[in-house]
């Protein structure tokens, strides 16, 4: 599907200025809108301290416009740059997305590094859905987690790019509440995580503020001619369900995304705090199989492959 951006507003003016308006609430044209989610995305780095200049900075990419909205921006303000994808196994999607990728980070003289599956995990994720009655992002999510940060490591950065919007946060915050998994919560955030530890890269997510509609209608503006086609199991997840409950709502409501978020950051100190108060109860330790971080004998990564034929 490629979006087509229409202005309803009567006289179709941008706010700032005289041009055609392309963009709604605000009203703005190209120009203007482009600068606006670059300054967006510029300032939340700044204003949460994300990035410095020394930080040597992996990206978590795909090859979706989440993904190469962040690529694009934040190459334009720190060049210390390396770009990790992971290549699942999804036959007739990920192979496309992929490619786009390697175009993009070719023009723009990135260095981009691909995992797949296939030779860390020992199957495609098609492969292991093929023989296992399991929810394929369950799946996929533990698989991907763990890879991403495995070889962020191995790259020698400081900081993951994760390429999460304000819809994905919104999202996550709502499932939480609805399956009472709060301490889940208190990982989430601009920086994730809550004690640091040298398993872990610390993950940050400058497209925080950034809703899907406006990064669709940033990537199309910028002429990148990107399809939005979602992974094929995203039907069938949870998360689907509850992004399909918040666009429905955000129709009556259009500050909705934004105040969850919103509110959900007033709580998350608390959150933290609570968590950290018995972290005694919550032990890292180190997989006996590949010595990643975990919170048990063995990680779940590992866990799935002893597990699954």
């Amino acid at each position: 599907m490629i979006i087509k951006i229409k202005c309803k507003n009567s006289d179709n003016k941008c706010c700032k200025c005289n041009e055609k308006a392309v963009f709604t609430s605000p009203n703005l044209c190209k120009e203007h809108f482009i600068n606006s989610i670059e300054c967006k995305v510029s300032q939340t780095i700044d204003k949460y301290n994300l990035i410095s200049k020394d930080d040597k900075l992996v990206i978590a990419a795909s090859g979706g416009k989440d993904s190469l909205t962040l690529l694009h921006i934040v190459h334009k303000i720190h060049k210390d740059i390396i770009v990790l994808a992971v290549d699942e196994g999804i036959r007739g999607y990920r192979e496309h997305t992929l490619k786009r990728l390697k175009e993009f980070c070719k023009e723009r003289d990135i260095q981009l590094r691909i995992y797949s599956y296939k030779d860390e995990m020992g199957k495609t994720l098609d492969e292991y859905l093929s023989k296992n009655k399991i929810m394929p992002c369950t799946l996929c999510g533990t698989f991907r987690r763990y890879l991403i940060n495995k070889y962020a490591k191995k790259l020698d950065g400081t900081k993951l790019l994760t390429g999460h919007n304000l819809d994905d946060e919104a999202q996550a915050f709502l499932m939480n509440l609805f399956t009472s998994q709060l301490k889940l919560s208190a990982r989430q955030g601009l920086k994730t995580g809550i004690i640091s530890n040298e398993g872990f890269i610390p993950r940050i997510k400058p497209l925080y503020f950034c809703s899907e509609r406006e990064i669709k209608a940033y990537t199309f503006l910028k002429g990148w001619n990107l399809t939005f086609d979602e992974c094929p199991h995203a039907t069938d997840s949870f998360r689907g369900y509850m992004r399909d409950i918040l666009n429905e709502y955000s129709i009556i409501n259009k500050t909705a995304k934004i105040n969850l978020v919103n509110n959900f950051l007033k709580i998350l100190p608390k959150l933290k705090e609570n968590i950290e108060k018995n972290i005694k109860s919550y032990p890292i330790l180190s997989c006996k199989n590949c010595g990643e971080p975990c919170s048990t004998e063995t990680c779940s990564a590992c866990s799935f492959q002893k597990a699954l034929v």
